[in-house]
């Protein structure tokens, strides 16, 4: 509204009028702005669903990929594991044949000492046999000699 004079009043029917125009004015703006917000409200709906899509899309080439890594690493998990059953088996082959070195050496020594006992055995009971033939050559030279020069 224009400044007026103070004494200057409009007439009712121009105020009402003036006033009638700008609640049609005001009522259009509303409009407007109802326009707008139902514009604005489409285009987040429509970036909601191009939002979801991109997820989804993002998700499904995620999971792929996921998917092709945990094939990838199943794949080498597989294969150390068969170089490892492959090395575990060569160990043992290895240790098979140490051991059996081990056992004949251990066998060979087991049977040179047993001569070696058996040797000193034989050894020990001709020395005994020798100290009795001694002992009971000795008992007999002394019953001899007792029945010979004993009785007098």
């Amino acid at each position: 509204m224009p400044l007026r004079a103070e004494g200057e009043r409009q007439p009712l029917s121009e105020r009402l009028s003036n006033l009638e125009g700008r609640v049609h004015e005001q009522t259009n703006r509303f409009g407007e702005f109802s326009q707008m917000a139902r514009h604005l409200d489409g285009k987040i709906d429509g970036l909601g669903v191009r939002l979801d899509a991109k997820i989804d899309g993002v998700g499904t080439r995620l999971d792929a990929k996921i998917d092709g890594l945990g094939a990838r690493l199943d794949a080498k998990i597989e294969a150390l594991g068969a170089r490892l059953d492959e090395k575990i088996e060569a160990l043992g082959v290895r240790l098979d044949a140490k051991i059996e070195r081990l056992t004949g050496s251990v066998d060979a020594k087991i049977e040179s000492l047993a001569k070696s006992v058996d040797a000193k055995i034989d050894m020990l009971r001709a020395e005994m046999t020798n100290y009795f033939r001694w002992t009971i050559g000795i008992m007999l030279t002394l019953a001899g000699l007792f029945a010979a020069f004993g009785r007098h």
